[in-house]
């Protein structure tokens, strides 16, 4: 299934801003990305992951001046500002939610759109602007980010009745491109190559130490994740939770980590044991199953 040019309102994201002045340092030590890789014109995709290298969020780490900012779900932004802020005063470092203070839109179709001027061609440039950000997401599915400030003029982004409000449908955009939000269901439950963020840019093997880092380099250079993501489709209508879990037969082979409902199809990322080549169910109904993992 394909989806061209929209743009979405995207309401169940927030934007959590982390300042002072050894900000850089201290969340170089907590996520998985490298941090002093990210800057005005890049951002990255990353993790933040417990001492066994299970992830508690995925987010995307941009940089406008000396702070840095987390794009996450709404869903994680309580747990995950109250997570880092046990270690961040010993950084003298902040974290607040600022969501209220920006739009936030999701864009995906081709880049010569006439909502860029200029042409985002890699995957996490940003272009930006005092009022405007527009990134360019990682993934298999063009897509597109965008914030504006409420303070300043967000008629240049669009007029109301271009907006698409459906927020399953960038759901499915997510989706489709293979990138799994984390929930509170689905915290601490899989490690970042099950999720293939390493093919993503957002996990670094040269920057030395972060939380989580060992299991995660174990994990990478020994070739031992026995679990990988795949899209998956049941042909009907089932509203889902994440983390429900997947069997084959009585056994346990996997998690959902997100699903949407479209017309008579539910979509689904799914993470399974590989190789997999059983009848798989989820509340008993018969996933359809991308034959190749994600990557």
């Amino acid at each position: 299934m394909k989806i061209t040019h929209s743009l979405f309102a995207l309401e169940n994201y927030s934007i959590v801003k982390i300042s002072g002045d050894n900000s850089a340092n201290f969340l170089q030590g907590q996520f998985t990305c490298d941090v002093t890789q990210v800057n005005e014109h890049k951002s990255s995709l990353g993790a933040l992951c417990n001492p066994q290298g299970r992830i508690l969020a995925v987010f995307t780490l941009f940089k406008r001046g000396s702070e840095f900012f987390c794009l996450l779900s709404s869903s994680l932004v309580s747990h995950f500002i109250n997570h880092l802020s046990k270690f961040a005063a010993f950084s003298k470092v902040t974290l607040n939610d600022i969501t209220a203070d920006f739009f936030l839109y999701g864009y995906t179709g081709e880049q010569n759109s006439d909502w860029f001027d200029a042409g985002i061609p890699l995957p996490n440039e940003v272009r930006a602007s005092a009022e405007l950000l527009i990134c360019h997401l990682p993934g298999r599915t063009p897509r597109y980010l965008i914030w504006s400030d409420k303070a300043q003029d967000s008629a240049k982004i669009t007029a109301p009745e271009e907006v698409n409000t459906q927020r399953l449908s960038w759901k499915l955009v997510d989706i489709l491109s293979g990138h799994a939000t984390i929930y509170p269901q689905t915290i601490a439950t899989v490690t970042p190559h099950m999720l293939n963020l390493h093919h993503l840019e957002a996990v670094s093997f040269s920057k030395g130490c972060y939380v989580g880092q060992e299991i995660v380099a174990r994990t990478h250079y020994l070739g031992k994740s026995k679990r990988h993501l795949h899209h998956a489709e049941i042909n009907s209508n089932v509203q889902l939770d994440p983390g429900e879990l997947i069997f084959a037969g009585d056994q346990e082979v996997g998690i959902l980590m997100d699903s949407v409902v479209i017309d008579s199809t539910t979509f689904l990322l799914i993470v399974i044991q590989d190789p997999m080549d059983r009848m798989l169910t989820l509340r008993k109904h018969p996933l359809i199953i991308n034959a190749s993992p994600l990557s």
